[in-house]
């Protein structure tokens, strides 16, 4: 492997084999490491053209390399992502390093982010923001409603629970990377005491208010996956993803 490796300027480039497993991961990391010192660059490359199977240690190979990086100020790039791989890289939720599909996959990637007051009457604009970020992806009209939903659900638990009657900002973030869809939604307000017991079906904190929980339950329902994350006098932070596949044309 290491015949492969080559240094262009600053930067080392690794073409990654076609296979790339716990067998192959060990051996790699360590050339990698010692071409990377004594090469001294700034960036790592890693060039997934030519790879058919990842399992989740070549993520281990990144995140290792990472680590590394950041004590010189540098970067970890993975390039070519094949169908297989980008999917392990979705699955992994690992964000902290830079990563492209294959160039000829012609994957769109577009960023949004809104602010606006902590008041019931902007929950209809925030479904009516995401609707349109998502038009370029071509949703059908069950997804739109689906993620509709869930941010509605999101919103309104920021407006409710997080800031309770003060009027502050709402955070709105949306990212599309090719088909992907990922929303954040994030308050500065109360944050909340225990999350697990907040996630169960039917919770509130508002019991008065006639609203069925908190609403997680039904954002996991609608979106693939969510992430939630609060810490008590500092806020909350819900992300939520949701694959978007093609309308098909008639």
């Amino acid at each position: 492997m290491e015949a492969a490796y080559r240094k262009e300027a600053d930067c080392m480039i690794v073409p990654m084999p076609r296979e790339v497993d716990h067998h192959v991961a060990g051996n790699m990391s360590r050339e990698i490491d010692l071409l990377a010192e004594s090469w001294h660059v700034h960036r790592i490359i890693f060039d997934f053209a030519g790879t058919d199977f990842m399992d989740s240690s070549g993520i281990g190979i990144l995140i290792g390399r990472k680590k590394t990086m950041d004590m010189h100020a540098g970067k970890v790039t993975a390039v070519n992502l094949g169908e297989r791989v980008y999917k392990i890289f979705e699955k992994s939720g690992f964000r902290l390093f830079h990563w492209k599909r294959r160039k000829n996959k012609m994957v769109q990637e577009n960023h949004m982010q809104v602010h606006f007051d902590a008041k019931s009457v902007n929950e209809g604009l925030a479904r009516m923001v995401v609707t349109a970020f998502m038009t370029n992806m071509n949703p059908t009209l069950e997804q739109i409603a689906d993620v509709k939903t869930a941010v509605s659900e999101a919103v309104t638990n920021a407006i409710i629970h997080g800031y309770e009657d003060e009027t502050k900002q709402v955070e709105l973030t949306c990212d599309q990377n090719g088909q992907q869809l990922v929303v954040t939604v994030e308050d500065h307000g109360v944050g909340i005491e225990d999350l697990e017991q907040a996630l169960q079906p039917f919770f509130t904190t508002k019991p008065e208010l006639e609203r069925s929980g908190m609403g997680f339950s039904f954002m996991e329902a609608f979106m693939d996956r969510i992430e939630v994350r609060s810490k008590k006098g500092e806020g909350t932070r819900v992300v939520m993803w949701k694959y978007i596949e093609r309308e098909r044309e008639q």
